[in-house]
């Protein structure tokens, strides 16, 4: 391996930083844009109502895809690092940083969306059937961030664990 794209910083805390922070920002687009577009697509066309649809849609954007960038975080992680060897620290924070700042974005702006129109429930009816309208929005917010970095851990959990397990 040719070494950290960022071979050429002398201060290690600044290089590992900058190699996290890089290998957080596929996973925070991609987790972002997807949260963003069913949140869209469900004040549009309003798929709450529609129980199958939603869970068609849902599923795999709230509960798969964060295991998939947990999966994926430990290797762009040694990509960026240009090492052949998993830093496990560095993994668990490359992951929740992804999920964390990717689910956060685009829960905030759909929460302003959910404040400004009413009518539309970003995050379907089943928090605001619960909760008054803006305390409603606020826990189908937190309840998204909090999935998502949770599964996203659990996915570079399991990645490690299985690496491993066909390592040894």
């Amino acid at each position: 391996m040719p070494g950290s794209i960022f071979k050429n910083i002398k201060n290690n805390f600044l290089r590992t930083l900058l190699e996290v922070l890089v290998s957080a920002i596929p996973g925070t687009i991609i987790l972002s844009f997807f949260i963003f577009l069913i949140g869209l697509l469900n004040i549009f066309f309003n798929l709450s109502e529609a129980n199958d649809i939603t869970i068609f849609f849902y599923f795999p954007v709230v509960c798969i895809l964060p295991l998939i960038i947990g999966i994926l975080a430990p290797l762009i992680l040694e990509k960026v690092q240009g090492t052949e060897t998993i830093n496990l620290k560095l993994s668990f924070l490359v992951s929740f940083i992804s999920s964390f700042v990717g689910s956060t974005v685009s829960s905030f702006i759909l929460m302003v969306i959910g404040f400004g129109f009413g009518s539309f429930k970003p995050f379907g009816f089943a928090p605001e059937n619960f909760l008054p309208s803006p305390f409603g929005l606020i826990v189908g917010s937190f309840i998204l961030v909090f999935s998502s970095v949770f599964l996203s851990l659990l996915g570079t959990a399991i990645y490690i664990t299985l690496l491993k397990k066909l390592e040894g």
